[in-house]
C-alpha cells in the first residue's frame, strides 16, 4: 500500500471517531441523564389552619336543635377582639345587632327568628389566610314546607 492510501484510511478513521463523539454529545444534550429522585418530606396540613383569633365557645352550641325563636348568640374568642375587626353573616338573613367586649360578642336579633329553621352564622377574620368559621342551630317549632301548586287549572 502506498502512503496516500494509508493517509486516506487514517483520516477517515479520525473523522469517523470525531463524528461518533459529536453524536454522543448531541444525544446527551437532548436527553439529560435521569437523576435519582430522593424522597422528601412534605408537611401535611392539619384539618384546619391555625388561627391567631378564633371562636372557642358558642351559645347556642354548634348543631343544637330546638333553640327558642327569641334567642341570642354568644361567642367567646381565644383572644381579645380589640383592634381586630371580624365580620359576621347569618343565613337565612335576619337583622341583628352585634355588641362586643374583650373576648365576647353578643348577637341580638331585631325580630324573632322563624320557627323550625336551620340558621348558619359565619365569622370571617381580617387575615384572609384563615378560613371562616361557621356554626349552625335550628329553632324550635314545625318546619315550614312550601309545596308547588301542581293543580292544572285555576284555583277559585
Amino acid at each position: 500500500m502506498n502512503k496516500l492510501t494509508i493517509g486516506i484510511i487514517v483520516t477517515s478513521i479520525i473523522f469517523l471517531i470525531i463524528f461518533v463523539m459529536y453524536l454522543i454529545v448531541l444525544n446527551q444534550k437532548n436527553n439529560p441523564p435521569v437523576q435519582s429522585i430522593q424522597p422528601t418530606s412534605i408537611p401535611i396540613p392539619s384539618s384546619r389552619p391555625l388561627r391567631e383569633l378564633e371562636v372557642v365557645q358558642t351559645n347556642p352550641k354548634d348543631e343544637t336543635t330546638n333553640i327558642p325563636i327569641s334567642t341570642t348568640i354568644n361567642l367567646t374568642f381565644n383572644e381579645s377582639l380589640q383592634n381586630r375587626p371580624i365580620a359576621i353573616s347569618i343565613a337565612p338573613a335576619v337583622p341583628f345587632i352585634q355588641k362586643g367586649t374583650d373576648k365576647n360578642v353578643i348577637i341580638t336579633f331585631s325580630q324573632p327568628l322563624s320557627p323550625g329553621t336551620l340558621y348558619t352564622y359565619t365569622i370571617k377574620y381580617p387575615n384572609t389566610n384563615y378560613l371562616p368559621q361557621s356554626f349552625v342551630f335550628t329553632t324550635t317549632g314545625p318546619t315550614q314546607r312550601f309545596l308547588p301548586n301542581t293543580y292544572p287549572g285555576n284555583i277559585e
